[in-house]
């Protein structure tokens, strides 16, 4: 992909899709940077190895996710909407 005529070139990121792991920082903000990087999507999954089928006894025998198992959930960016205590 290339820059139109006259603007600064576009950073590598433009275009991709954005590979991001679960955890850490809220996933509606890994999805906010990775726009902000030029991004056309995000694809986020979770590693087993934080919270999955290889830390023990899985639901409903435990508390960990089975290797089966898929988490779901909102990518709005929350943290910059009105009410934020941080704003």
């Amino acid at each position: 992909m290339q820059a139109p005529h006259g603007h600064p070139p576009l950073p590598l990121t433009a275009g991709t899709i954005a590979l991001v792991r679960y955890g850490g920082i809220f996933r509606g903000l890994k999805v906010r940077f990775a726009q902000q990087a030029g991004c056309a999507g995000v694809a986020i999954f979770s590693d087993p190895a934080d919270d999955g089928f290889v830390q023990g006894t899985v639901y409903p025998g435990g508390p960990w996710r089975p290797s089966s198992s898929v988490q779901r959930g909102s990518a709005m960016f929350l943290p910059l909407c009105p009410g934020d205590p941080y704003r």
